[in-house]
């Protein structure tokens, strides 16, 4: 194995400890911090009529289902992430969640640091174990090395990708869950205005 085969892996563990070392560069920071926006996007607060909505439950499901997979994120995130969202001290944290629903790749990769053990293992340790194996003078076949690089390159940069991705696609969701939360809130109340005043109408005319 030559030098340049040497500096190329000195390269993978390089990015691989930039990668693991960042913690802002990876993604359940930003996307806690992603989904912190979504929530306290809306007017009016979700936050505030959170604790209103379990009355129209029984009468719309769309409405209890779009509530829960924005319970399932907000009890995903830090205390300290928690505690940027206005209202959230109205918020009750005794229910049950379904975290199985959350998405895969949330739940079984980045949200368990699954990132950042395959990239120890393929971006650090399989290289510096190959330039080990070549300082002892064992042979390394050309193209093992090139395997070696060309992966341990490859895989932060997936990750960088599919980090995006998952932050983009998560906020979306939940920003769209919230404004037809708040759109069937408003619908709801419009509503029981309307009835209330229409029945004050039918009394005075008693």
């Amino acid at each position: 194995m030559g030098d340049a085969y040497i500096a190329l892996l000195q390269i993978n563990v390089a990015l691989g400890c930039l990668y693991n070392g960042l913690e802002t560069g990876r993604y359940r920071t930003k996307l806690y911090d992603a989904l912190v926006d979504a929530v306290n996007s809306p007017a009016p607060s979700y936050i505030e009529m959170a604790g209103e909505l379990t009355s129209i439950f029984p009468n719309d499901s769309e409405l209890s289902e779009n509530h829960h997979v924005v319970r399932r994120w907000i009890y995903e995130l830090s205390d300290e992430c928690r505690r940027r969202i206005a209202g959230i001290d109205r918020w009750n944290f005794d229910g049950t969640t379904e975290p199985e629903k959350l998405p895969r790749r949330y739940r079984w990769y980045f949200g368990k640091h699954g990132d950042k053990l395959v990239v120890w293992a393929f971006s650090i340790v399989a290289p510096l174990l190959l330039m080990w194996l070549s300082h002892l003078d064992f042979y390394v076949a050309w193209w093992l090395g090139s395997s070696v690089i060309l992966i341990g390159q490859a895989i932060p940069v997936i990750n960088i990708i599919n980090g995006h991705r998952m932050i983009r696609k998560a906020s979306r969701d939940v920003k769209e869950r919230i404004n037809a939360i708040v759109s069937s809130y408003e619908k709801h109340m419009v509503s029981d205005t309307i009835k209330k005043a229409v029945e004050a109408v039918i009394r005075t005319q008693e």
